[in-house]
């Protein structure tokens, strides 16, 4: 969707030739912009994974250790 004069314009890509539709698709989507909420999610995210890997790297060198 686009705006176009602050009204939302829809752009219907099936009328498009495939040149112009593989153009379009090759263009860059701006980044999102996240709500605090949003941002403290991945945020928790992030350290779960990390402690995650933290985790599992632990009881493997564990594991060499033992006969």
């Amino acid at each position: 969707m686009r705006r176009n004069e602050g009204r939302d314009v829809e752009v219907d890509v099936s009328v498009l030739e495939p040149e112009q539709r593989s153009e379009r698709a090759s263009l860059p989507l701006p980044r999102r912009r996240l709500g605090p909420w949003a941002l403290a999610a991945l945020w928790i995210l992030r350290l779960y994974a990390l402690a995650a890997v933290g985790i599992v790297v632990y009881f493997f060198v564990r594991a060499l250790g033992q006969p």
